[in-house]
């Protein structure tokens, strides 16, 4: 079981995730799980699905500059290579829903998005 209240103080958007995909009844992740030496916010490792939720989006922060940025894209191509499904959130994709959509997706392996 996931302490909310740990959660909380660590990411208001993390536990916004966790809500909404518990809430859908989806197979509860684990938090801050090791993939590929660093913790993902949430995975599923039997399924070889991670998310990272990105904080300060619009407030410069960490991971939208520079070096974290970069480290970030690098790390997210390690995954990759290591036959994880990568996903990457901001606040927008929790808010309108496409993030529980997208989870929802990737662990059911069911994408309903098309190019057309």
């Amino acid at each position: 079981m996931i302490d909310k209240t740990a959660m909380l103080r660590t990411s208001r958007l993390e536990l916004q995730l966790y809500e909404q995909i518990e809430q859908a009844g989806l197979p509860q992740p684990q938090y801050q799980h090791p993939v590929c030496g660093h913790r993902a916010d949430f995975a599923w490792p039997d399924r070889r699905v991670c998310v990272e939720v990105q904080g300060g989006t619009w407030a410069h922060g960490r991971h939208n500059r520079g070096t974290g940025y970069a480290d970030d894209r690098m790390l997210a191509n390690r995954r990759q290579l290591a036959g994880w499904t990568v996903l990457e959130f901001t606040a927008d994709h929790l808010n309108d829903g496409s993030a529980l959509d997208v989870v929802r997706d990737a662990l059911t392996k069911e994408a309903t998005w098309t190019d057309n």
